[in-house]
């Protein structure tokens, strides 16, 4: 085991740990966006669809995002992977946010959000690949 710091992530251990971190969330995205519970989900009593996506994998790439910039893991997704899923992502939200009654003004606004999101995290993993 190497430790070169004092600092949080300062040894292989607590890095190993966050890159699986990373990679466990990564699972959950991919599980969410291919209409699946992930098993750590399930007590959440959730049903797949753009709700369970909107209240889980948009904070889960949130924090993924902030995770990224701040404690630079080892391990995060490709861009290739972080597109497809913003492709599911969207064309899901394109097929069910009708039903939210929220009007046109608020899924447009919405949609923005998402996008940029999305966009936050590629913008955060595609100097990782170089």
């Amino acid at each position: 085991m190497g430790v070169w710091g004092a600092g949080n992530f300062d040894s292989d251990n607590s890095r190993d740990f966050l890159a699986a971190m990373v990679g466990r969330w990564e699972h959950v995205v991919d599980q969410l966006l291919g209409g699946e519970i992930p098993q750590e989900l399930e007590s959440l009593d959730l049903e797949p669809g753009l709700d369970t996506c909107e209240a889980c994998v948009i904070p889960t790439i949130e924090v993924m995002i902030v995770v990224a910039k701040n404690l630079q893991p080892d391990y995060l997704p490709a861009p290739d992977v972080v597109s497809r899923w913003r492709c599911q992502f969207l064309a899901l939200f394109d097929r069910e946010c009708g039903r939210w009654d929220a009007g046109g003004q608020y899924e447009t606004e919405r949609r923005t959000v998402i996008e940029a999101t999305f966009a936050r995290l590629l913008e955060a993993v595609e100097p990782r690949t170089t």
